[in-house]
């Protein structure tokens, strides 16, 4: 039951995190992708989390900082 409901919500997850990123909206991604990690460290997809907890890191990076020391520290 638990995978069935986050297949019923994935789409709109995935979604919701698109138009955040295109709308450069770094901080909603960075929101967005949290909870999407969240729902798939409950499945135990922990690849799929490490993906998701990447894209928000990165997103409150560049959501934080200036442009130049985002780059920096998402390059490391």
């Amino acid at each position: 039951e638990l995978f069935d409901d986050f297949l019923s919500s994935s789409d709109a997850s995935v979604a919701a995190l698109s138009a955040a990123s295109d709308a450069l909206d770094f901080e909603g991604a960075a929101s967005r992708a949290h909870r999407l990690r969240g729902a798939l460290l409950s499945l135990g997809a922990n690849r799929a989390a490490d993906a998701a907890r990447e894209v928000e890191r990165i997103g409150g990076l560049v959501a934080t900082k200036t442009p130049g020391v985002a780059a920096v520290e998402v390059v490391g």
